[in-house]
């Protein structure tokens, strides 16, 4: 989500893009969608507000579709878009856990991410890679987030496994 936005670092509008990208998916009429991304927005604590950037509901919507626009027919639909891309998430995270487990490797599962110990971050990474190009019939990098602690202080990095 943040490769839509003007200023990638900016975890508010990453917030509200990402959860207006959701909303959109789910939602079955444009105005459903606006009056639920408006009511984020409206959420947001008053520091929040102060460097969020992406305007009203509509700004965000169009916003979304001017990037997205090979998805302009599933956003704020009736045929359920949103549910079969949670299905087939969730399947995915199936997937994953079910070969760490034949790894006899310990892993949580946390909604789209994955907790191991830091020892077992590369084969975490390498299921997910090929979990999804399983799952997906693809031949191609998959982009990762990861993060661990150092020292207390938290360590992010994205890679392609």
């Amino acid at each position: 989500y943040s490769g839509i936005l003007d200023d990638e670092t900016n975890a508010v509008d990453r917030r509200i893009a990402k959860l207006a990208v959701n909303i959109m998916f789910n939602c079955y009429t444009e105005d459903k969608a606006e009056r639920a991304i408006t009511q984020e927005i409206n959420k947001l604590s008053k520091e929040d507000k102060q460097v969020y950037t992406l305007g009203k509901a509509k700004s965000v919507m169009l916003l979304i579709y001017d990037t997205y626009p090979q998805f302009a027919d599933q956003f704020c639909s009736s045929d359920g878009y949103g549910r079969r891309l949670q299905n087939a998430d969730s399947h995915l995270a199936n997937d994953i856990l079910e070969k760490m487990i034949e790894k006899g490797i310990p892993c949580l599962p946390v909604h789209d991410s994955f907790i191991v110990q830091t020892k077992h971050l590369d084969i975490l990474c390498s299921a997910m890679g090929d979990c999804f190009r399983n799952r997906f019939g693809v031949d191609w990098l998959v982009p990762v987030g990861i993060s661990w602690k150092e020292s207390g202080v938290k360590i992010e990095e994205k890679i392609c496994v």
